[in-house]
């Protein structure tokens, strides 16, 4: 973050193993970004989301907050919008997270 409070954060995805991990463009100079991408997974029975959100910087990127989103209940229900706490490592809030999740049965 630069010193007004914005930075350039970014997403990252990715189920239960790594395999598949998805990251989305930096916004630059935003504290509230907008990213309205669409990620396509085979889930194949896997039981949680990753997501981190990360500030993009020239040495290292600093971990803005990440959440595990248990997928049980997108399993039942086949379609989900909520929005997600984004904890820092130390259990602050450091904003949410809209999703928007669609299980299509194969």
């Amino acid at each position: 973050m630069d010193d007004l409070g914005q930075g350039d954060p970014y997403a990252q995805v990715w189920l239960d193993k790594r395999e598949h991990k998805f990251q989305t463009e930096a916004r630059s100079g935003t504290s509230t970004p907008v990213w309205d991408r669409i990620f396509h997974y085979n889930v194949n029975g896997q039981s949680e989301l990753h997501i981190k959100i990360l500030d993009s910087d020239v040495f290292t990127d600093d971990e803005i907050g990440c959440a595990v989103v248990p997928l049980e209940e997108i399993y039942r229900s086949y379609y989900t919008d909520f929005w997600v706490k984004l904890p820092d490592h130390l259990g602050r809030s450091n904003g949410e997270i809209r999703l928007v999740l669609e299980f299509i049965p194969c």
